[in-house]
């Protein structure tokens, strides 16, 4: 029996699946970035006094200038956040969060990185020197591809009386 090019084609066709290339994501560049530009004013509880850790402000949104974008191609390092603390600056940590010291001692802040609007943020890691996964991104690239990202913060106050 002879097999019309035809019918071979489209058994041909039908018999193969859709490909799936490995993808990485990358931001564009390493330019030093204004966090949080003049004139945002987050709301910050103040508390006269504190027997335990408190947390000032939870989820404070701010804008980088110029602004992060990321894009995603070929590759096979993923989609997920991956981060390094730089340990000179670190001052402690809560929950699962880097800790950075401010100009007033005894309040601390964590630093998180998030593609805007989606649901995912990689907080900086509490173990400082090497590369941590911070967020799963669930092989979803387009969380990153060509996306603006955010910053998002926390300030804490340790045990102290103010």
């Amino acid at each position: 029996m002879k097999l019309s090019p035809y019918l071979a084609a489209l058994l041909l066709l039908s018999a193969s699946g859709a490909a799936y290339g490995a993808m990485e994501c990358k931001f564009y560049n390493g330019d030093t970035r204004q966090i949080m530009s003049p004139g945002v004013q987050p709301i910050i509880t103040f508390h006269p006094s504190v027997q335990t850790a408190t947390l000032l402000a939870s989820g404070i949104t701010m804008e980088l200038t110029p602004e992060m974008h990321s894009h995603c191609a070929v590759g096979d390092d993923g989609e997920n956040i991956y981060q390094m603390t730089d340990n000179t600056l670190l001052e402690g940590y809560v929950d699962g969060k880097a800790l950075f010291r401010t100009n007033i001692p005894g309040i601390t802040y964590a630093i998180g990185l998030y593609p805007a609007g989606k649901g995912i943020t990689g907080w900086f890691p509490v173990n400082p020197g090497q590369y941590y996964m911070t967020a799963y991104a669930d092989d979803n690239e387009g969380y990153f591809d060509h996306g603006k990202k955010m910053v998002r913060r926390d300030g804490n106050l340790p045990d102290a009386r103010l």
